[in-house]
């Protein structure tokens, strides 16, 4: 399902004239939240919702009575009528919106955002309503370097990144909203069955992009499924292979038997979905489950997140029912547990580099400074979010990175040592389901290197991963969100070393073909040979 602005753009690009509205803060109840927008011409409105009631009735009415006028309104909405009046709401609250009467001027934004989205890559809209300057918007994708003009905004650009959602605030008289838009999230459904058709129609109603999967040409067919994205007849496996599920892939199994749920739920299990939900009884589940242990195809870990029975207990019994209980189920997991496998990134940069004696995290590296090719490596990688920690040069080494999108969090205690640095990292990072640690003394670490603990974390029932090169173990370390409590329980003077050794029961070891892993910079004469390194690359 196309996102509205998407919508947007595509009547912009048919040359209609068109209104955009945007709900861009409220206070207390009200029916919307931020980033709302609905679509108006002067006949009234098109698409969307800025929710409904009073609020939208008063959008649509200026927007059909200021359609000519091109330029843009700014006006509150109060949720305060007492139970007696015959007008007005009472939840209780206010809340703001924007009519913008030429979208068209941001059209740019528009299409960046939708070549973004098209190529499944997530970012920021920026929108800035200014009396004196009008509205001007922004796209900013997911980890690029913020431009010149939005480094003001950019502690709410970072807020924005972290938590997903959308952020609001006023600087300077200009109403600054930040929105995280991201593609939708794929469902695949293996099996056309009647479950199927009902769970298609569903899942393009709460905003998935829907593909189904089946062996029998009867049922895989655009009139049993006409609100698929995507059809695929053949071979159930071989077809989940080929389409690659990731975390943000959602997959539900279906079939028409015990036999074509075995084989879809192997073929799932082997890859990154974040949510794999099998239908059956608790005996037939139990059935499968014991012979793929038994058989070594699956580890218990794997089993335990395989959601089975599928769907909420809501009673169901007839197929939509059934189906109901399913959508709810993928609604659930979407808002609540979203982050389970999100992985954030820790950068110690706070040490005073009595080794080196200079700020080491400030020195020349290949263009830039130690600290930015560090942070640039995890932008990189497939984390979902970067801290660097500071402390000693603070302000040097904020300034030097300000222009990147990763949060910076002080750590006041930094001279007591690396582990208040990480616990303050953790602090920061709270939320995530791992988190990787990794000085920011190690320039040579890539995002290839990055990547592969992730997805040996993932893929295993280990809450802790290490990286290891020719029997040296190095950094980053990952470290599952469980360990977080214990982490800040840590003794001072032995640090995280005390945690991997009492659970070294828990670590999963990855070799690393490279020694990049396990160099470091701690003083002179090491900052010189990886110049040298670097120079011969």
């Amino acid at each position: 399902m196309l996102n509205i602005y998407q919508d947007l753009l595509q009547l912009i690009e048919q040359e209609q004239s068109v209104i955009l509205g945007t709900l861009i803060c409220k206070k207390g109840s009200a029916p919307q939240v931020p980033g709302a927008s609905a679509i108006f011409n002067q006949k009234g409105l098109l698409k969307g919702t800025l929710g409904g009631g009073i609020l939208e009735a008063e959008a649509e009415r200026l927007a059909c009575s200021h359609a000519a006028d091109k330029h843009h309104l700014l006006r509150t909405i109060n949720y305060t009528a007492t139970i007696d009046d015959e007008a007005g709401a009472i939840c209780g609250g206010e809340a703001s919106f924007v009519l913008d009467f030429s979208p068209e001027k941001q059209v740019e934004a528009f299409f960046r955002m939708n070549s973004s989205l098209t190529h499944g890559k997530s970012g920021h809209l920026i929108t800035l309503v200014d009396e004196q300057k009008g509205i001007r918007r922004y796209w900013q994708e997911d980890k690029e370097t913020l431009d010149d003009d939005l480094m003001p905004y950019r502690p709410y650009v970072v807020r924005c990144h972290q938590h997903q959602t959308t952020c609001y605030t006023k600087v300077d008289n200009v109403h600054v909203l930040v929105e995280w838009l991201s593609p939708p999230q794929r469902l695949i459904i293996v099996g056309a069955g009647h479950i199927g058709q009902a769970l298609c129609h569903m899942g393009s109603l709460l905003g998935f992009e829907v593909t189904v999967l089946d062996n029998r040409p009867e049922y895989a067919n655009e009139t049993m499924l006409p609100d698929a994205r995507q059809l695929i007849l053949g071979d159930l496996s071989d077809n989940i292979k080929k389409l690659q599920p990731t975390p943000d892939t959602y997959l539900v199994i279906v079939t028409q038997g015990h036999k074509t749920d075995y084989a879809a739920l192997l073929a799932c299990l082997q890859s990154d979905a974040g949510y794999i939900g099998m239908i059956g009884s608790k005996r037939k589940v139990q059935i499968i489950k014991d012979d793929l242990l038994n058989k070594n195809l699956a580890t218990q870990a794997e089993l335990d997140a395989i959601y089975s029975p599928i769907g909420l207990d809501i009673g169901a019994k007839t197929v939509q029912e059934i189906a109901v209980s399913i959508a709810a189920e993928l609604v659930q997991v979407r808002h609540f547990k979203a982050s389970v496998k999100d992985v954030a990134m820790i950068i110690l940069a706070a040490g005073m580099s009595k080794r080196m004696n200079a700020a080491k995290m400030l020195l020349p590296f290949g263009g830039q400074t130690i600290v930015e090719t560090v942070v640039d490596a995890s932008l990189h990688s497939k984390v979902n979010h970067a801290v660097v920690v500071t402390g000693a040069n603070a302000e040097q080494i904020s300034q030097k990175i300000n222009h990147l999108p990763v949060q910076v969090a002080f750590n006041e205690g930094y001279a007591s040592g690396m582990l208040s640095s990480v616990q303050c990292g953790v602090r920061a990072v709270n939320g995530f389901g791992a988190f990787l640690v990794l000085p920011g003394d190690q320039p040579f670490v890539q995002s290839s290197t990055i990547n592969r603990l992730i997805h040996a974390y993932r893929k295993s029932d280990k809450g802790l991963v290490v990286p290891v090169f020719n029997g040296k173990k190095g950094h980053p370390v990952l470290i599952s969100s469980k360990y977080q409590e214990q982490i800040y329980q840590l003794d001072p003077n032995i640090g995280l070393r005390q945690l991997f050794h009492q659970h070294a029961d828990d670590i999963e070891y990855l070799e690393i073909e490279s020694d990049e892993v396990v160099i470091d910079l701690d003083n002179r004469e090491e900052y010189n040979e990886a110049l040298g390194r670097l120079k011969d690359k």
